[in-house]
């Protein structure tokens, strides 16, 4: 006789019993041992190498009783279908031995996972979260599910049923989204393989929260209840909003002299597409509206003051010439 039955479901440590026994008139028991053999030894792997947990020789007797405690989470610490094995070997009268064979299969090894470590966030951005947390002891864990409660403050705590499943993965660490401020809260649910339910696998409970949370804070608002800038580069010419790191770079101003009526030189001024600038996001950015004149004006003045000694020059070689053609022509 032998426990557990045949198709039993174990899980945590388990009572192995079973007699062994010489039948024959004047035999004895020889040998005895007990072996855990894998029913799936190309998908569940045996720690043990299939070595004997019980292996004796008994004192000259033909029948004895064992017991054995099976730890499947030591013993066979992959989820699966496993079978248990006899063998005894009997000593005749005559001195000659016999060997016989006992086993009893399909008992299914079903732990669920041990509860997770508690999630970590160890780092934080604007963006998002990365979190961690310490990887399950088990060797067959599949996913973890990863957790998430948001409170208004870090001096709030969350209630259980505050947490909503955010996503499932693989590894430990992962990082994750933001959409609002706020300070966020993880927990972590592992699964692993399972003989008993192969589709959704079995899962542990759900671990303990984060003890401090991942904090985003809203970003500063500008004047006037206006949105936050962004980072930026230099002040665009006339007051209005900073140019974006990723805008175009203003137009060069270019000068022309062009004579004119009332005055021995002038500058026209060349603005470029001043008005194309953009942002990161394609939105235009041009002068400030409030202060486009004055810029404009101010820009002339600039223009002028570098062009004047150029027109003076001109102005000075086009008299002489004059001088000596009149000298020539007398």
């Amino acid at each position: 006789d032998c426990t557990p039955r045949q198709g039993a479901v174990l899980v945590g440590s388990n009572k192995v019993s079973f007699r062994a026994e010489a039948t024959g008139a004047g035999e004895r028991l020889d040998q005895v041992q007990l072996r855990i053999l894998s029913e799936e030894p190309s998908e569940v792997p045996h720690p043990n190498d299939n070595r004997p947990v019980i292996s004796e020789r008994p004192p000259d007797t033909a029948v004895k009783d064992y017991s054995f405690d099976w730890d499947t989470i030591l013993i066979t610490p992959y989820n699966g279908r496993y079978k248990l094995e006899v063998y005894v070997r009997i000593r005749t009268v005559t001195g000659n031995t016999q060997e016989r064979t006992f086993s009893r299969g399909d008992l299914k090894v079903n732990n669920p996972p041990s509860t997770p470590g508690r999630p970590k966030v160890v780092s934080s951005t604007s963006a998002g979260h990365s979190v961690s947390w310490p990887a399950s002891d088990e060797p067959d864990v599949r996913t973890y599910t990863l957790y998430r409660a948001r409170t208004d403050s870090a001096s709030e705590t969350p209630d259980a049923d505050d947490f909503k499943r955010l996503l499932d993965t693989p590894q430990n660490e992962v990082f994750v989204s933001v959409t609002e401020p706020g300070a966020y809260w993880y927990r972590v649910r592992a699964t692993r393989r399972s003989v008993v339910t192969p589709d959704t696998g079995i899962s542990s409970t759900v671990g303990p929260r984060s003890i401090d949370p991942g904090v985003v804070t809203a970003p500063t608002p500008g004047p006037d209840g206006a949105p936050p800038a962004t980072r930026t580069g230099p002040r665009v010419p006339g007051g209005g909003a900073r140019t974006p790191l990723a805008a175009k770079p203003l137009p060069r101003l270019s000068a022309k002299p062009a004579p004119v009526p009332d005055a021995p030189f002038s500058t026209v001024l060349d603005y470029g597409d001043i008005a194309e600038l953009e942002d990161g996001e394609g939105d235009e950015m041009g002068w400030g509206d409030e202060d486009r004149v004055a810029d404009r004006r101010e820009a002339a003045e600039e223009a002028r003051r570098r062009t004047l000694p150029a027109a003076i020059g001109l102005f000075m070689f086009s008299a002489w010439a004059v001088l000596t053609r009149s000298r020539v022509l007398t």
